[in-house]
């Protein structure tokens, strides 16, 4: 049975600036240039703190640290490894998740639950969905996760048409490849969701502090 361990992290406060200064060295150069044109911080602690979930989901599946500066992107954007490791990151007010695999594809969303008008994202649903989406913020929110984690395990992105994606089954059919949907435990105001290409994977949910970085080594 193919596992996945998925890490995540609830972030209240800035993180310490000790903390940048352990990591950042290990950040390739394109993705340090990319944190420092964040201009708000919390923004930028977001988007650095899943990185280093994915340094620890590095090492956690024997990998080093320094794989980072060997992190590629496809003509979408999505970043990969060389390796028969997958990986995904995904990040909301407050929480950030970072999903890892050998030998599997996965793609994670994660959402804070939050008041909205479903019609104004009609344009991202089929009409069945639509429909589903209009019952409950919470039902809202896990098509919506749903539907973001499956763009980004395929690795289409914004290319997609979504409309043309529905998300209501527990599967779902791209090409010769089938994906799954898995909802995961995480604190009651959010939702989350990880895709994977593969039936029945067996999942391991590590919720980390940012002071325990702060305390681990990188290498």
């Amino acid at each position: 049975m193919s596992s996945v361990l998925i890490s995540y992290c609830q972030l209240n406060s800035l993180l310490p600036e000790t903390l940048y200064q352990k990591y950042w060295s290990y950040l390739p150069a394109q993705e340090q240039g990319r944190l420092e044109r964040l201009r708000q911080p919390g923004d930028r602690d977001l988007s650095f703190l899943g990185k280093l979930l994915l340094v620890e989901q590095l090492k956690n599946w024997g990998y080093g640290p320094l794989s980072l500066a060997h992190l590629k992107y496809t003509d979408h954007k999505r970043p990969y490894l060389d390796a028969a490791i997958d990986f995904n990151i995904s990040h909301t007010t407050g929480l950030v998740m970072c999903a890892a695999g050998e030998n599997l594809r996965v793609g994670i969303d994660c959402e804070r639950l939050i008041t909205v008008d479903p019609a104004q994202f009609a344009a991202f649903f089929s009409p069945d969905e639509r429909v589903a989406a209009e019952t409950s913020p919470r039902r809202f929110f896990e098509l919506w996760c749903r539907k973001e984690a499956l763009i980004k395990a395929i690795g289409v992105g914004v290319y997609a048409d979504l409309t043309e994606m529905s998300v209501l089954n527990e599967s779902y059919q791209y090409g010769e490849e089938t994906y799954y949907f898995y909802s995961l435990p995480v604190p009651d105001d959010y939702c989350a969701v990880l895709v994977c290409n593969q039936p029945g994977v067996q999942l391991f949910i590590n919720v980390i502090h940012p002071l325990d970085l702060e305390q681990k080594s990188p290498s």
